[in-house]
């Protein structure tokens, strides 16, 4: 039953973020509907009545979140612009990237979904040491504002996030 459960959530999460992104209007099975045109911005292929189908090997064009940390959080958009608005993105960490480890906020919640690796993602209130180890399939959700922290365990993470805003970060405390 857990193994059912867990199933869904994984499944039923991604398409609840997806649809928040996704314009009340864009119901493409309207006739009257153009696609394309209601589609948070990709540089994905989009087919003729508004399907994204993109294989693995076809999302390599990862970019450093940050131009001047090349060796930090890397993203893949996968739909919106992420420095201007809400955005789905493959986020790709290394081991040694030490900024995450530092309490921080964000000006929008986001929603994580790990697919590769180990991590720990812990707020203000606990640490590192006492955080759960989240492998594949774990879930979170970082509501705006609050102060949380994260370490990629592995020596590569991956994770799909959600944003509903631009993505910043706030580092408040000493670094």
């Amino acid at each position: 039953m857990r193994s059912i459960v867990r199933g869904l959530t994984v499944s039923i999460v991604p398409a609840v973020a997806l649809m928040a992104l996704t314009p009340a209007n864009s119901d493409t099975s309207r006739a009257s509907a153009a696609p394309q045109a209601q589609l948070p911005s990709t540089t994905l292929p989009v087919t003729p009545n508004g399907m994204i189908v993109a294989p693995a090997e076809t999302l390599v064009r990862f970019r450093p979140l940050i131009a001047s940390s090349p060796n930090g959080p890397n993203i893949l958009e996968l739909e919106g612009d992420s420095r201007r608005g809400p955005s789905v993105t493959l986020f790709r960490y290394t081991n040694g990237y030490t900024g995450s480890r530092t309490l921080h906020t964000h000006s929008h919640t986001y929603r994580s979904i790990l697919i590769e690796g180990q991590m720990k993602h812990w707020d203000a209130s606990g640490n590192e040491a006492t955080a759960p180890v989240l492998d594949p399939g774990s879930y979170w959700r970082q509501p705006r504002g609050q102060l949380h922290a994260d370490h990629c365990l592995s020596h590569r993470c991956v994770a799909l996030v959600t944003f509903e805003g631009a993505i910043d970060a706030d580092f408040p405390g000493p670094h």
